[in-house]
């Protein structure tokens, strides 16, 4: 069974919202993360930083969310940040080459 926390704070970052991530994001909780990420971009901020910091695994369901996000961000013009993934978050970024896709903070 997979696991994910998600947590979303308004005003947490200067800019925006904060939502972080904790556990693994597959194909089952995958649409949670879609579901959060929309009420973060529905707030009306116009930036929103998911922290993937605390991520332990992410399959292509995880990849395809995050390509849903970014394609909502760019239609509610917010400005979408990923900070902070593991090493094998941002090694898979990099083999499927969204790392030219996203912003990433380190």
């Amino acid at each position: 069974m997979s696991v994910l926390e998600i947590q979303a704070i308004v005003g947490a970052d200067p800019d925006g919202v904060l939502v972080a991530a904790d556990g693994e994001i597959d194909l089952e909780t995958a649409p949670r993360l879609t579901d959060s990420l929309n009420e973060a971009f529905a707030s009306g901020q116009k930036k929103v930083v998911l922290d993937l910091s605390q991520v332990s695994f992410m399959d292509s369901s995880g990849v395809t969310a995050l390509l849903v996000a970014h394609n909502e961000a760019e239609k509610t013009g917010t400005a979408l940040v990923l900070r902070s993934p593991s090493r094998q978050t941002r090694d898979l970024f990099v083999m499927t080459g969204l790392d030219q896709v996203f912003t990433i903070e380190a």
